[in-house]
């Protein structure tokens, strides 16, 4: 945008120059060749006779000068050194200067004798000032001794031309100058001629100032044609850089090979371009490694499902292939019965976690929300698992407020997400065990704390403690668990619009602290 300003700027500047210059050259022209602007000036002064207050040295040249004669053609006043008197005739063929005119001379033969045709004609325009056409003002026939021969107005018995007479008619030159004349009536109400002595040199000036005109306008013309080029080649040479080094980084992304971000200094557009696009090539090499890493996770899903259902069904094979064999003595044959039992209570129990698993991943699944106290909710669960505290002997320390908190929430799957984190809570943590739950509010949302002090989280789980299949070693060798039950809470709390997370922090009470945050009121999306 800078460029195109200053370019616009600079591109004003000399049309402006241009625009003073030719006008000041074409002023200079127009009252040097045509003197009808500079008398139209000075017609006041003509009307009232103060001739000797007339300048016309701009327009007629240094040697030009002005006459003033009267209807019959006596010279009543002269600026230049002499007097002199003039003819009507000489009158009549002294080009007007407010009337365009022009001459034409044509010779013929005509009984053995070479005779000259004169034409004036006379530019007619119409009432709005648009050129009508020419009209033929005098033509006189003259043989080779000036005689007229033929004439179209009243020569008053004159039958000859004067030299003067004849350059007057043909050129409009007398002795150096070229004449022209202002017919106007006085104050007095007399007829009176101006005679306009323009000197040679000085048209000749005028004719030169036209070329430099026209020259200057070329000049000024080149040099537009010049910025307008270099304007161009520096805007090439501006864009053609960044696109430059754009255009290779996306060949190398489209490759996938490794490169450096794009570096551009320079017009801010680029520069803004350079930096979309770095972001840009960095979110789809962030994303390249997200679809990697879930890629790996799912091979790893896979393999964790296949160990996991593959140990329960080959004890279950082997137990039931041995009894069909009758390989089992009858004493231990109830033994057997209750291993593959127990085994296809653990089975079912894996294919459950798996099917609710796949439940929560599926797009079109969602919670089914009623307004509930959730204070009353929490409450009621903690007294439904008392006898089971009691039996494992795992202590439980309760800081609900008694007043009422309406909540929208799933009362079904917020369930589940408090069992999964207990179960898990009882299940690796030895008898003495203290639970703590806590539950408060936080302006539109609320927050759970579901914490123990037991052994606490191995510090090589804490970063993927919520990934699917997550699990310690001794945990999967002695088929404990699937390690989708954090996974599972945190996939309905995600859908409660909230957030889980594991607290780790050295200077909490609890080993093990899960902070639940969910909102009061659902959000329909």
């Amino acid at each position: 945008m800078k460029n195109f300003f200053l370019f616009f700027v600079v591109v004003a500047c000399l049309i402006g120059v241009t625009y003073f210059v030719s006008s000041s050259i074409e002023g200079q022209i127009e009252n040097q060749n045509i003197v009808e602007y500079s008398v139209q000036k000075v017609e006041n002064k003509l009307k009232s006779g103060r001739y000797r207050d007339i300048n016309l040295s701009r327009a007629v040249g240094k040697n030009g000068y002005f006459e003033i004669l009267d209807e019959k053609g006596k010279c009543l006043y002269s600026s230049g050194d002499r007097q002199k008197n003039y003819t009507l005739d000489s009158i009549e063929y002294i080009p007007d200067i407010s009337v365009d005119t022009f001459v034409q001379l044509a010779y013929t033969v005509k009984d053995n004798k070479k005779l000259l045709v004169i034409s004036l004609y006379e530019a007619e325009y119409k009432d709005d000032g648009k050129y009508q056409g020419d009209k033929l003002k005098i033509i006189m026939v003259l043989d080779e001794k000036r005689n007229v021969v033929f004439s179209n107005r009243d020569q008053n018995g004159k039958n000859k031309l004067s030299e003067r007479e004849y350059k007057l008619l043909c050129t409009g030159y007398d002795k150096g100058a070229y004449l022209q004349k202002y017919k106007f009536i006085n104050q007095y109400g007399d007829t009176r001629y101006m005679i306009v002595h323009i000197s040679r040199g000085h048209r000749v000036k005028a004719r030169n100032m036209f070329y430099v005109y026209i020259v200057t306008v070329a000049i000024m013309g080149i040099i537009f044609i010049g910025l307008l080029l270099s304007f161009s080649f520096s805007m090439r040479k501006n864009v053609e850089k960044p696109i430059s080094l754009i255009s290779k980084a996306m060949r190398k992304v489209e490759k996938g090979e490794s490169y450096n971000p794009v570096e551009y200094y320079g017009a801010q557009e680029f520069v803004d371009m350079c930096e979309s696009f770095n972001s840009m090539a960095q979110k789809l090499k962030t994303s390249e490694q997200e679809r990697k890493r879930i890629e790996e996770q799912k091979q790893k899903m896979l393999a964790d499902i296949s160990h996991d259902l593959k140990t329960p069904i080959t004890v279950i094979a082997g137990y039931t292939k041995a009894l069909a064999d009758g390989m089992v003595p009858k004493d231990k044959q109830d033994k057997y019965l209750e291993a593959i039992n127990n085994k296809a209570e653990l089975l079912s129990g894996l294919i459950n976690s798996f099917y609710e698993y796949s439940k929560l991943e599926h797009p079109d699944y969602n919670i089914v929300v009623t307004e509930d106290d959730i204070c009353e909710y929490l409450r009621e669960y903690i007294a439904a698992k008392y006898n089971e505290f009691e039996i494992l002997g795992i202590d439980i320390q309760i800081d609900i407020p008694e007043i009422e908190v309406m909540a929208e929430f799933d009362t079904t799957s917020l369930k589940r997400v408090f069992e999964n984190i207990i179960t898990n809570a009882i299940k690796h943590n030895k008898k003495g065990t203290c639970l703590y739950v806590c539950l408060y509010e936080m302006g539109e949302n609320i927050k759970i704390i579901l914490a123990d002090n037991g052994n606490g989280v191995p510090e090589h789980l804490k970063d993927t403690i919520f990934n699917p299949f997550v699990v310690g070693d001794e945990s999967r060798n002695s088929k404990q668990g699937t390690g989708l039950g954090l996974s599972i809470a945190q996939k309905i709390v995600e859908q409660h619009q909230g957030t889980i997370k594991l607290v780790d922090e050295e200077n909490v009470e609890w080993k093990t602290v899960f902070e639940i945050v969910i909102p009061k009121k659902h959000k329909k999306l």
